[in-house]
């Protein structure tokens, strides 16, 4: 362990202290008038994530796709910047509202490692009250522009890159599955109260 001036801790030796922005890009995304969404999935449609959509899949949107939207996959790091500002969001793949903010993270292997970094206590908190303190309450770049960040060595990134993305792959397989189920039941449960469905003994 070496002491670090940054910090004003000790970190492991061949680790290094660096910016989250010499790591990490923000992007924001445009607003599209109400009078585009549809409810339904569409040919020339793309899904429209908004902050609500990570507690309920009840509200689905799609918007029109043009070249111009930011869009996400189910692993992009995305971070509330309104509501609950500073809370990590991933797992549905589309376009999303000028409520997210979207982490690019510009070297490889680091991903999962920023995620868990962004996810933390200290870290959320720092966030969404630096966020709140502002006179209008709303996350942006220079938010992230105060913090450091412990970068461990090569190695150990890539390992923890590894394991913890099979561990996410896991989680969204299993919601995926829950989803499924929870239609099939959705579609089962009117048949078998109004009699179109029996349960054989």
């Amino acid at each position: 362990m070496v002491w670090n001036a940054i910090l004003n801790r000790e970190i492991p030796a061949c680790w290094e202290v660096d910016k989250l922005l010499n790591i990490v890009s923000w992007e924001s995304n445009s607003q599209p008038p109400k009078s585009e969404f549809v409810y339904e999935p569409k040919e020339g449609y793309i899904r429209f994530i908004q902050n609500r959509d990570y507690d309920s899949d009840n509200h689905k949107t799609y918007i029109p796709y043009t070249k111009n939207l930011s869009t996400v996959d189910r692993f992009d790091i995305l971070i509330d910047k309104y509501g609950d500002a500073g809370a990590v969001r991933y797992g549905i793949e589309g376009a999303f509202n000028v409520a997210l903010g979207k982490i690019n993270v510009n070297r490889p292997n680091y991903q999962e490692y920023i995620r868990s970094f962004l996810e933390s206590d200290g870290v959320y908190s720092y966030l969404h009250n630096s966020c709140m303190a502002s006179t209008r309450a709303s996350l942006n770049e220079s938010n992230l522009s105060m913090l450091n960040v412990v970068i461990p060595d090569e190695e150990t990134l890539c390992a923890y890159q590894l394991q913890i993305r099979k561990i996410r792959e896991s989680i969204l397989l299993t919601n995926d599955e829950n989803l499924q189920l929870e239609n099939l039941r959705n579609w089962l449960l009117p048949m078998l109260m109004n009699g179109q469905a029996v349960v054989q003994d």
